[in-house]
């Protein structure tokens, strides 16, 4: 995902890069992972917009719905001890909806 949103993937390898970033999802590649997850889908019209939908309204482990429902997450508050430590994957969906979404 980081050579992709790079823009270091040869432009002939770009569409198989993307398939196979599109399929993985958001699995376990953590909040701060899910900044260039976002950013790759973006940087390269893939299927227009769907994959990087998905990856911002799904409701599973890997999901900014599951972080919100279990962790109380949000972008208003950080803190390493008995907090979230979220600041970058609450900005990672607003950057991923205006550059991936809106255009």
């Amino acid at each position: 995902m980081y050579s992709l949103w790079m823009g270091l993937v040869p432009a002939a390898a770009v569409p198989g890069v993307w398939g196979h970033l599109a399929s993985n999802g958001l699995e376990n590649v953590g909040v701060y992972g899910a900044w260039s997850y976002l950013m790759a889908l973006a940087a390269h019209d893939g299927d227009g917009g769907e994959a990087l939908l998905t990856a911002l309204t799904k409701c599973d482990n890997y999901s900014w719905c599951y972080e919100l429902n279990m962790f109380d997450a949000t972008m208003t508050r950080e803190s390493w001890t008995g907090g979230t430590m979220s600041h970058i994957w609450g900005a990672s969906a607003v950057v991923g909806v205006v550059n991936g979404l809106l255009g």
